[in-house]
């Protein structure tokens, strides 16, 4: 476990996700799908983003978002929310600083499930 990811516990859940070139090859598909020329942080950290498919929330270094700090947050509190959500599926990762990295997620994910849902994602990105 990352010191950092022991002292403020962000990144938790079910399932610890090894951080393996297959898995990790899947998130960096996902990552370069409209962006080949990497001219943006999302393989490096992901970037904010969402649509009806999926969503990405880079590693939040920041405050509470959802004003109820010290108690329990909201899920759409930055300091709660996962770095990978596939709605469908309701697979839920999260890794400390970037992808992958002492990362957990609430569903155990397999080279072939994980592959399904980026696919699943690269598609509603409207972009291939």
């Amino acid at each position: 476990m990352e010191l950092g990811n022991l002292v403020y516990g962000n990144s938790r859940g079910k399932y610890s996700v090894p951080r393996t070139k297959e898995l990790y090859i899947e998130f960096v598909r996902l990552f370069d799908a409209c962006e080949p020329t990497r001219d943006n942080s999302w393989r490096e950290y992901g970037i904010e983003f969402e649509n009806d498919v999926f969503e990405v929330m880079p590693y939040w270094w920041g405050e509470c978002t959802c004003g109820l700090d010290g108690k329990q947050h909201n899920n759409v509190c930055k300091l709660i929310k996962p770095n990978f959500y596939h709605k469908e599926s309701d697979l839920q990762v999260s890794w400390y600083k970037y992808p992958l990295r002492d990362s957990y997620s609430n569903i155990e994910l397999t080279k072939e499930l994980l592959s399904t849902i980026i696919d699943d994602c690269i598609v509603s990105l409207n972009c291939v």
